[in-house]
């Protein structure tokens, strides 16, 4: 009798952990229920489902769009390949923005792909009036459902970057692309969107234009709040201070990386 653990055995891998939680998520059973369902003999179904699962696992596309799913702040939160895959280190984002962002402040996000960053941001702080842009429509759908699940208080507007927006805000906050075309960790990469990964050569293309334009944007003593590469800190912290935007100041995530950037606009136009 072929048993699931039997059939997981034989087809061990570096994926076997997400194989288990897929199995769990077909049979619709607990982790704790799964490993007493686990000595059962493995239907065809299941086989069928985890075998086309371990062909996508190996052709490098995401477990969380396998599962169509990902937990960010707390939060369930629907993901596919038409968004980014929402990462621990943007949460940084949510803790600075709730800490700094004004009473009932506007807040506006650029990029927002999921949703994440702007859905996580109004549960905190359910105050703000905040809008979310981004160039994909297909991503605006992704996080207008998941809008809609956690029911927020959120505007989604189709934008690239400012384009055709009139108002001023008193946050400003973006996850922008920030990598290079030519870096070698973007094979790893390769199943998740290029428009929200790529910026150009350096990868600092789209957070230079965010700068450039954000101040024009910002009411008198906003900010802006970015989020960055690893060793992009300096660089934007000197095309900030450039720009006229002052108590510039970067913060590290949970790996002890300069993850996100923070400055404010206090020179008058």
């Amino acid at each position: 009798m072929l048993t699931i653990e039997n059939w997981l055995k034989e087809n061990q891998s570096t994926f076997r952990l997400e194989l288990c939680l897929l199995a769990c998520e077909f049979l619709n059973l607990t982790k704790a229920q799964f490993v007493t369902k686990s000595v059962q003999c493995i239907t065809p179904e299941l086989i069928e489902y985890l075998s086309f699962n371990l062909k996508e696992l190996k052709s490098g596309t995401p477990f969380f769009y396998l599962v169509g799913n990902r937990e960010f702040w707390s939060l369930d939160l629907e993901v596919n390949q038409d968004v980014l895959i929402p990462r621990p280190e943007s949460e940084l984002l949510v803790e600075k923005a709730s800490e700094i962002a004004k009473k009932k402040g506007k807040v506006l996000e650029l990029g927002t792909g999921s949703g994440a960053i702007s859905i996580a941001l109004a549960k905190e702080r359910p105050d703000l009036n905040i809008v979310a842009t981004d160039i994909s429509l297909k991503a605006l759908k992704v996080a207008q459902r998941n809008v809609n699940r956690h029911r927020c208080k959120i505007e989604l507007i189709a934008a690239d970057w400012f384009q055709g927006l009139k108002s001023s805000w008193d946050l400003i906050i973006s996850n922008p692309p920030y990598i290079s075309k030519d870096d070698p960790h973007l094979f790893d990469l390769r199943k998740e969107p290029n428009l929200a990964l790529i910026a150009g050569i350096s990868g600092s293309e789209a957070l230079n234009q965010i700068i450039d334009q954000a101040y024009h944007y910002l009411e008198q003593d906003g900010y802006i709040l970015l989020e960055h590469g690893f060793n992009q800190a300096p660089e934007i912290r000197q095309k900030l201070t450039r720009s006229s935007y002052s108590d510039v100041a970067s913060y590290k995530d949970l790996n002890e990386i300069d993850r996100v950037t923070i400055a404010k606009k206090t020179h008058l136009e």
